[in-house]
């Protein structure tokens, strides 16, 4: 885990990046402030609509049980639901008391949820269970040891019956006997959940190798992405230094070129990475999906379109591929290390 100097921490606070507050501390004070704003969940399964202040309430009582489960400041709460009310209250709960909030999206498979929840070890995971059988959650939760599983009401009877978890969470309004189980506590919440944090923890990664390269000397993140701040002071990202293609010392954007072959007529899907090249190092190399019925343009007339759209010519794709669908994330991002790792193959192989 990350520590930030004392020094550092103290010279945050002198400059304004810091203060004493915690993100409980600001999420209970905007609360107090407008305790009957809307918060409408559009939703076409469970849409919901109440104020801040119902969906305080029931962050607070989860919050409570958290607490008594030991959840505290700087532990990890994994989540599983879908755009819900209870997602809200889940994230309220955690800041609450000082806890990290893993969320997780919903269409990771088995594989991907199991090595998530063992690679966060999460006190606590809140899942949905609308996605499948619960008996889905129960082995991967096993596995990976964790503690305390909370679904909606409805699901509440199934897991309980069977008794594979130390303990359940409600997130949703359900039977009072239930909730007495389960939750064991009937005293107010607000007395209870107010953290102890002043600057709070600071987090990175377990590998420490990693968390070495990843911050630098000040405590900043370094995200890797690449940014344009104007003379009005707005900044706009323009790509990440991951996607950087340096042909001969001249760095190339990978998003400036995909954006004008985006524009070319059938163009469903543009990647460009970095080509080995044995005499500039790297050169760019186009990846096209084409939409159904189109047929992909040769490297000649892709230059053509580039040329006419003012693009420099050092900046022009050297190699040009298709492919009938790219390298995927579970989110469906484009893996483009694995782009670029084909492309590094297929010249090692000439």
């Amino acid at each position: 885990m990350r520590t930030v100097p004392a020094g550092l921490a103290k010279r945050y606070e002198a400059e304004g990046w810091w203060t004493q507050d915690t993100i409980g501390d600001l999420l209970a004070r905007g609360l107090e402030a407008a305790p009957n704003a809307e918060f409408r969940v559009h939703s076409a399964a469970r849409p919901w609509s109440g104020t801040f202040a119902d969906v305080d309430h029931l962050a607070r009582r989860l919050a409570a049980g958290l607490h008594d489960r030991k959840v505290g400041p700087g532990d990890v709460v994994a989540f599983q639901l879908p755009n819900w009310v209870e997602a809200a209250a889940v994230f309220w709960a955690a800041s609450f008391l000082g806890a990290v909030v893993v969320p997780i999206v919903h269409f990771y498979g088995r594989k991907e949820l199991g090595y998530i929840l063992t690679a966060v070890k999460p006190k606590v995971f809140v899942a949905a269970a609308t996605f499948g059988r619960l008996e889905y959650q129960k082995d991967l939760v096993e596995d990976a040891q964790v503690p305390v599983v909370g679904v909606v009401g409805r699901n509440f009877d199934d897991l309980l019956a069977d008794e594979p978890m130390q303990g359940v969470i409600p997130t949703a309004p359900t039977n009072p006997a239930l909730i007495a189980f389960t939750s064991g506590t009937t005293r107010d919440p607000k007395g209870v959940i107010h953290s102890h944090q002043t600057l709070g923890f600071e987090t990175g990664y377990t590998d420490d190798a990693l968390t070495a390269k990843s911050f630098d000397d000040d405590g900043w993140y370094r995200t890797g992405d690449i940014g344009v701040l104007d003379d009005d002071g707005y900044l706009t990202i323009t790509d990440r230094t991951s996607d950087l293609i340096i042909r001969g010392g001249e760095n190339i954007s990978a998003q400036e070129v995909e954006e004008l072959l985006l524009t070319m007529d059938g163009v469903a899907e543009a990647a460009v990475v970095a080509a080995p090249d044995r005499r500039l190092g790297e050169h760019a190399a186009a990846v096209l999906r084409m939409r159904p019925g189109h047929h992909a343009p040769d490297l000649d007339q892709v230059r053509k379109h580039l040329e006419e759209a003012g693009l420099a010519r050092q900046k022009w794709p050297e190699e040009l591929h298709q492919t009938s669908d790219f390298p995927r994330t579970p989110s469906g991002k484009i893996q483009k290390f694995r782009l670029r790792q084909d492309l590094t193959d297929n010249a090692a192989k000439d």
